[in-house]
């Protein structure tokens, strides 16, 4: 039988481990969330130039945020509607289901 000092020690071991694979993860979101910020900068910078602005003037650094805005405006719109069509979808699938299940009984009962 393990002993109360002992199991303490083994549950404060994997309490600790859990507690790196935490930090871990949290560094692996904070990393990928700083990536996608500098492709959108990157995105709007690009932009803006091609717009005609000129880096460094208050006016490509409003540009830039205008484009930062728009770009993040349009990836909700698109992950709402991606959201809308699954309801749809969903709710699509459970008509045709209860439909077929309708018709189904109609058919039996006429038998």
């Amino acid at each position: 039988m393990i002993s109360h000092g002992l199991r303490s020690c083994v549950l404060l071991i994997l309490l600790l481990s859990s507690c790196t694979v935490i930090d871990d993860w949290n560094a692996m979101i904070e990393a990928q969330r700083k990536a996608k910020e500098l492709t959108l900068l990157q995105s709007a910078k690009g932009a803006c130039e091609k717009y005609g602005f000129k880096p460094g003037t208050d006016s490509f650094a409003q540009c830039i945020q205008t484009e930062i805005n728009e770009i993040k405006t349009r990836e909700t719109i698109a992950a709402e509607a991606s959201s809308t069509r699954s309801t749809i979808e969903s709710e699509a699938a459970s008509t045709r289901a209860a439909i077929e299940k309708a018709d189904k009984k109609k058919k039996k009962k006429k038998d």
